[in-house]
């Protein structure tokens, strides 16, 4: 059996993170040249709502349900390349059959589609998405096969294709975009260059996988009845790994009804949102989810244990990265957006949204953790129920406060069916699979915890309106630079990087103990 220990783990996480770091440096790029090609309009809620719906079935059949299912049981081929093989070949004939099908009847139907993911939607706006949905709908092809291949690779401890795959797609993303904008080229140019990244991708992770010693090998019938267990999980799995996917997918329905631009700012948002969710949250459970796998098999009675240091770990490294990125947060979209078409509203409008996703940061992280502690333990009809009734949650809260607060309402209530779907989880882990909580312990970590943060952060602002005021002071025509224009992260960004390396050093003076950080 190859296992991972606590400093593979890490090893394992640190390099994954930093691929992933490096992709969404390059996506904030990406995100900078969209909001100047496409700026808040008619058009820029088509691309969106277009652009959505391949990249949610990206999420069911590419890194969430699909790997979620896959994984686990690859794992049980105790590392046997001719095995592991042989069930990818399987999986991606049968998946990738399954998904042209399925793109098939969305080209065809792409005006249903688009009036059933966005019934509000003007003429103007259904007009200009269906041309783009007929052609980026072929992106998930090429992303799901890379993700199937790259499930065997992460089966084997090869993280790094998967973990690169993201960074080549956005530097190809940015090409296109520089290249529409220079050129004044029709959106349609950018749909297809967002094609060819997936392309690329794909590509890279057939290089990867042949040259890690996997092959396509012809399955046998024992292949196929290993593929049945995958499928059974895998349709659970379908509802219960996306379930981020369909909550954003709902507000985009309630979205389209409020005014033009509401669909555009919910999703440069969720966006920004995304990248301490992927940097961190996502690295680590794609780690774990085969290490949770082999504790479920050798060691059953660990699983309480990685499971309450793994909440630690999500809750030591998300809660400070919620609150940097609340405080800046106008800065965020000010320094890197505001421009002819993205005006001082839009900027203060998009980052009241990323403050309401970035109090459900925590509980989504901690959804990843959790669900992979349920297929770790091969339960996948569970966390599919909780996760159904956490979109039910969704659309009742939907309803309550979007007449009210409008996409903040929406956002809002995401969030908070995130939080409900953690308690349900924790509930569900505790007195049906009686995994111990540790609820006191957990409570213990936190007051400890908020202890260091609050002196952290009386630390940081100190730091940070001084650094301000001398600026202002001492430089007053370059405060407007330094101050207001993306040259403010060259210092703000190192300043932010001090405050986790201080919460780092420190943990010990306020008896701070998580595993993952020894």
């Amino acid at each position: 059996m190859s296992r991972m220990t606590k400093k593979n783990i890490i090893q394992s996480t640190l390099q994954m993170s930093f691929f992933i770091l490096i992709s969404r440096i390059f996506g904030f790029v990406r995100e900078m040249f969209l909001v100047r090609y496409l700026g808040v309009n008619a058009v820029s809620d088509a691309y969106n709502t277009a652009f959505r719906i391949p990249n949610g079935l990206r999420k069911i059949f590419a890194e969430g349900a699909l790997s979620a299912a896959l994984v686990p049981s690859l794992v049980s081929k105790h590392d046997n390349y001719s095995q592991i093989s042989k069930t990818i070949t399987l999986t991606l004939v049968i998946i990738q059959s399954m998904l042209l099908a399925l793109c098939a009847i969305i080209w065809v139907y792409a005006d249903a589609v688009i009036t059933f993911t966005s019934p509000g939607y003007s003429l103007e706006q259904h007009a200009a998405a269906v041309p783009l949905l007929k052609i980026l709908i072929a992106f998930i092809l090429f992303i799901s096969s890379s993700a199937i291949m790259a499930c065997g690779l992460q089966t084997i401890h090869h993280f790094f294709v998967p973990a690169a795959g993201q960074i080549a797609i956005n530097i190809v993303f940015i090409g296109v975009l520089i290249g529409c904008l220079r050129y004044n080229l029709p959106i349609e140019y950018l749909a297809w260059g967002i094609v060819f990244a997936g392309f690329v991708q794909a590509l890279m992770h057939v290089i990867g996988y042949f040259y890690s010693g996997l092959t396509f090998s012809l399955p046998t019938w024992s292949t196929w009845r290993d593929f049945g267990v995958i499928l059974i999980k895998f349709f659970p799995c379908l509802i219960t790994m996306s379930i981020l996917e369909i909550n954003v997918y709902v507000d985009g329905q309630f979205a389209s009804y409020l005014p033009v631009g509401s669909t555009t700012f919910i999703s440069y948002a969720s966006n920004f949102m995304r990248i301490p969710l992927g940097i961190f949250a996502v690295a680590f459970s794609t780690i774990l989810l085969p290490h949770f796998s082999r504790v479920s098999i050798y060691k059953p009675k660990r699983l309480s244990f990685y499971l309450l240091e793994s909440i630690k770990m999500i809750l030591w490294i998300s809660l400070p990265a919620a609150l940097l990125m609340g405080f800046f947060s106008y800065d965020i979209f000010y320094t890197t957006y505001y421009s002819p078409k993205f005006t001082l509203y839009d900027v203060q409008q998009v980052s009241i949204l990323l403050q309401a996703f970035l109090f459900g940061l925590i509980f989504f992280s901690l959804n990843k953790i959790l669900m992979n502690i349920y297929y770790a333990l091969h339960s996948t009809v569970i966390p599919t129920v909780i996760s159904l009734v956490a979109v039910g949650v969704n659309i009742a809260l939907n309803y309550f406060l979007m007449n009210t607060f409008g996409a903040l309402g929406l956002v809002t209530a995401t969030s908070l069916a995130a939080l409900f779907q953690t308690v349900l989880f924790l509930a569900v882990l505790r007195y049906h699979f009686n995994l111990k909580i540790y609820i006191n312990v957990l409570y213990k970590f936190l007051v400890r915890y908020m202890a260091q943060l609050l002196a952290t952060a009386v630390l940081f602002y100190t730091l940070y309106f001084a650094i301000t005021r001398s600026i202002t002071t001492s430089l007053p025509n370059y405060s407007q630079l330094l101050l207001h224009s993306f040259v403010m992260w060259l210092w703000v960004a190192p300043l932010c990087l001090a405050v986790m390396l201080t919460l780092y050093v420190t943990r010990g003076l306020f008896g701070i103990k998580v595993h993952f950080l020894k």
